[in-house]
């Protein structure tokens, strides 16, 4: 099912850039990237959970097709002992919305989406309700019920297994904190009213738990 609403989203979005045959070696491209055996919470659920969360909202988007291509891109380039996996993905998006005809702006703000999703914060907060909802979408799973945030913090843990727990804790707690330490942690009213205080408990729980 994963696959039949990821393909029909990806060819209503591309179909308006390029021919179907280049818009297929993309898609495989992506799915072969999203596949990786290595990634557990990575993946193209994860992609899908987003595009869910778009097309639900996308009558307040300015720039729906950026928000949907920075959402199949993002986590495109995704290793968990680099630290510019979002400077990679921008640039794969950049070159591959280029070869596909993509308009300069529609491209130039897929990547600042891209780029904002490495720590969550953009220059854009607070004025542009694009990349507010775009980083809230990122988040989704940290605000759903303890037994789906039981799960995704499984499946981060085994994307990181080649760390021992001295050393996964410790980063972990500091990734985790560091939300707690926020005001909010999202930043749109929907999901703040939705969510917020879920996340809270959930992020709290884990860190007891490690």
């Amino acid at each position: 099912m994963v696959d039949t609403y990821l393909n029909k989203e990806w060819f209503n979005l591309s179909s308006k850039y390029c021919d179907y045959h280049k818009s297929e070696c993309i898609l495989n491209e992506l799915k072969l990237a999203y596949n990786n055996h290595k990634r557990s919470y990575h993946n193209l659920t994860h992609i899908e959970n987003m595009l869910v969360l778009a097309d639900k909202e996308k009558q307040h988007l300015i720039d729906y097709d950026a928000i949907r291509f920075a959402i199949w891109f993002h986590d495109a380039v995704y290793r968990v002992t680099n630290s510019n996996n979002e400077v990679k993905s921008a640039e794969m998006a950049r070159c591959t919305l280029i070869e596909m005809g993509v308009p300069t702006e529609t491209r130039k703000i897929t990547i600042q989406l891209i780029l904002a999703s490495s720590n969550h914060t953009s220059k854009e907060e607070g004025s542009n309700y694009d990349f507010n909802f775009f980083l809230d979408a990122d988040l989704w799973i940290l605000g759903q019920p303890w037994n789906d945030y039981t799960t995704y913090a499984k499946n981060i843990r085994k994307e990181y297994s080649i760390y021992p727990n001295t050393i996964y804790n410790k980063g972990r707690k500091k990734v985790l904190n560091s939300y707690l330490q926020r005001s909010i942690i999202y930043k749109t009213n929907w999901f703040r009213k939705n969510y917020e205080q879920q996340a809270r408990k959930n992020i709290t729980k884990e860190i007891e738990q490690l």
